[in-house]
């Protein structure tokens, strides 16, 4: 299924459909080979798993809420700031209430990238009135 810029369920619905084929091998009296298609899905659903929470390292999501002064707005150079960083994003919301817009922002990349976004908002105290990921 697919979330704004994540991919979610790929691993769930392979399972899904390895059962099935395990099934339909034993229903036509193929044992042997539903043992070893089973030894062989349980051994890369276990690789896939370690390799997932190495890549989730290098690469996770974080929702970002950010509130900018209508008149001092700062979106189009914080959206220059992340495409400079290497961050991908996507806005999400955008609602304006008195003198404040607050976006809604879903933003992926390494930490590290991250991490430089966060300490550039930081930085960036007359034109963020609040941040919150």
């Amino acid at each position: 299924m697919r979330d704004g810029l994540s991919i979610s369920g790929l691993t769930t619905a392979s399972t899904i459909w390895v059962a099935a084929a395990l099934g339909m091998a034993v229903g036509v009296g193929q044992c042997e080979l539903a043992f070893a298609a089973t030894l062989f899905a349980l051994i890369v659903l276990t690789a896939f798993g370690y390799l997932q929470r190495f890549f989730d390292k290098l690469h996770k999501t974080i929702i970002l809420h950010i509130i900018f002064d209508i008149e001092n707005n700062g979106v189009a150079s914080f959206e220059e700031k992340l495409t400079m960083i290497g961050l991908r994003y996507e806005r999400r919301k955008e609602r304006r209430k008195g003198m404040d817009v607050r976006y809604v922002y879903e933003i992926s990349g390494s930490s590290e990238k991250q991490e430089a976004l966060i300490n550039y908002l930081i930085e960036q105290k007359d034109k963020v009135k609040a941040f919150e990921y």
